[in-house]
């Protein structure tokens, strides 16, 4: 099994598409992952962007959210959205999200794969086998479950792993041979990783520090790869904590208490996703999350990976990688032991873990989905994978094993779908009616409101994670003073409280798994003052315009 060059891309594109079968075969309406997750809301990004630089309008400014004021926004992947921006016109939405998971899928399982063939020879090692062990190392990471799991959710700023692997790889050559481009490669590496946001960059900033930290290059050079990375990387960084932190923000970041609570639920890893293949769910999201929701927080390392990482031949570099992995697989568990999402009781007693002893720190005191964290466990296994000497038909079936188990056992690989991202008719029909902004119903349900505002062009009033705002809410108190009139429906006053808002139409979304939301039956009685926008018989949201 002789991959060099060109036959290496190929053969983990290949290992890419097979992972996004679902949406492949489902066409370019639809877009990997699983409904009721982030999907949408990631895709709105790159439709934003292609909005407001058509428009000419400053990126970090929306006036179609949080109607009438607008507000300040990052999008959370800009390498993800410009590129499904550049794209969509040609492959469709759903098209253009396809090609970019499985670019980065592609790209995390190539540079692996030359990392583990570059320990191997840097090791003594020669021959068909190192290839072979080259190639499972690299499947074997783009199919980690924390890795499919970010894919399933949507969160397309997450899939940056290829970002760890390039930093890592070119840290390690640094401290190595000393080269000023791989120094270069490393600092690249880390500000596209900081482009990927806080997790990933925080796992390319760990295992570089951990490989630059000794060796035979000169201690200048290798500072001064970690140096120009951390200038690459802090600029955005910045940017992204400045626009969180603006009064006019539109993305509400969670406070202090609220992260407190989530590190000590369903934001760390259960150990046991490590391990559990099939379509085990631990911590359960479905059930313990807010109404509706269907992430999946899987960090399934792979029982093929795991055993022969454990007895494969060491390999340079291999402790100050260990160090990397298994710190990274400790602080992905939470500052506390968690079993589904509770707290494991010794003695009456929460067994701490070491991130409770940097809970506080700067970096860290904003971070709630440690289990993302995971991957750098999961890097570090691939790549001691990547030392095995397979001989005779092993340097077929090692490969072949480790994809097979991603998707007949890996719980992501297993949970991986495909979401409709065509505008249904009613949003068609809305983009092409009177300008007024419009809230969308239910509020509170994990909805595609995001997406469908993008794509029926008029402003919203809702913020970037939050389906309302004081604009909504006066609104909604029309609503129900109209609908729980003494004299019965009265249309007059709502209507003018409407119009005075600038609030003209109305979005009713069907969300079977949201919570009951109390004002629908006021919402039901308030419609009989609007009329239909679009078919009437067409399935999917209905609009209405009030006036």
């Amino acid at each position: 099994m002789k991959a060099r060059g060109p036959w290496r891309l190929l053969l983990h594109a290949l290992a890419a598409a097979g992972l996004l079968a679902p949406a492949l075969r489902a066409g370019s309406a639809f877009a990997p992952g699983s409904p009721r997750t982030d999907v949408e809301d990631g895709l709105w990004g790159a439709l934003h962007l292609r909005a407001v630089l058509e428009r000419g309008a400053p990126l970090w400014r929306s006036t179609d959210l949080n109607h009438p004021d607008g507000g300040v926004v990052l999008v959370a992947d800009p390498l993800g959205a410009a590129l499904i921006a550049v794209a969509s016109p040609a492959l469709g939405l759903g098209g253009a999200a396809t090609a970019l998971v499985a670019l980065q899928l592609t790209l995390a399982g190539w540079l692996v794969h030359h990392f583990a063939v570059e320990r191997a020879i840097a090791a003594g090692r020669r021959g068909m086998g190192i290839e072979a062990a080259g190639l499972a190392a690299g499947w074997s990471f783009m199919t980690c479950g924390t890795l499919l799991s970010v894919v399933h959710n949507g969160s397309s700023e997450g899939l940056g792993a290829g970002a760890i692997a390039l930093s890592a790889w070119m840290a390690w050559r640094t401290a190595r041979a000393g080269r000023a481009r791989d120094a270069l490669g490393c600092a690249l590496g880390l500000g596209w990783a900081a482009l990927q946001g806080p997790y990933i960059g925080a796992l390319a900033l760990g295992f570089a520090a951990c490989l630059l930290a000794r060796g035979p290059a000169p201690a200048p050079l290798r500072a001064g790869a970690l140096c120009f990375g951390l200038a690459l990387a802090l600029p955005w960084a910045a940017a992204q904590r400045a626009a969180a932190a603006h009064p006019d923000a539109l993305l509400h970041i969670k406070g202090a208490p609220q992260l407190h609570a989530m590190r000590r639920s369903t934001g760390p890893a259960d150990p046991r996703s490590y391990l559990l293949p099939l379509d085990a769910r631990a911590p359960d999201i479905a059930r313990l999350g807010r109404g509706g929701e269907a992430f999946l927080h899987c960090g399934y390392l792979g029982w093929i990976t795991l055993l022969v990482a454990i007895f494969a031949p060491r390999a340079p570099g291999d402790r100050r990688l260990l160090l990397a992995s298994l710190g990274a697989g400790l602080l992905s568990l939470g500052p506390t032991l968690l079993l589904d999402g509770r707290p494991l009781l010794l003695g009456g007693r929460a067994l701490p873990l070491p991130f409770a002893a940097l809970e506080q720190a700067p970096g860290f005191s904003s971070l709630s989905l440690l289990w993302r964290l995971g991957l750098g466990l999961s890097l570090g296994l691939a790549l001691r994978l990547g030392s095995a000497q397979p001989e005779g038909w092993l340097r077929i079936i090692l490969p072949a094993l480790v994809l097979a188990e991603a998707w007949a056992l890996n719980p992501a690989g297993r949970a991986q779908r495909a979401v409709e991202v065509e505008a249904p008719a009613a949003i068609r029909a809305l983009a092409a009616a009177p300008p007024g902004a419009v809230l969308h119903h239910p509020a509170a349900a994990v909805t595609p409101f995001l997406l469908h505002q993008a794509q029926h062009g008029h402003p919203v009033a809702a913020t970037l994670n939050i389906a309302s705002n004081p604009a909504a809410e006066a609104l909604w108190r029309a609503v129900e003073a109209a609908a729980t009139a003494p004299a019965g429906l009265r249309c007059d006053p709502l209507l003018a409280r409407a119009r005075s808002l600038g609030l003209r139409y109305i979005v009713e979304m069907d969300v079977v798994e949201a919570a009951p939301d109390p004002r629908g039956p006021a919402l039901r009685a308030a419609l009989g003052c609007a009329r239909r926008v679009g078919p009437a018989e067409a399935p999917g949201p209905r609009a209405w315009a009030l006036w």
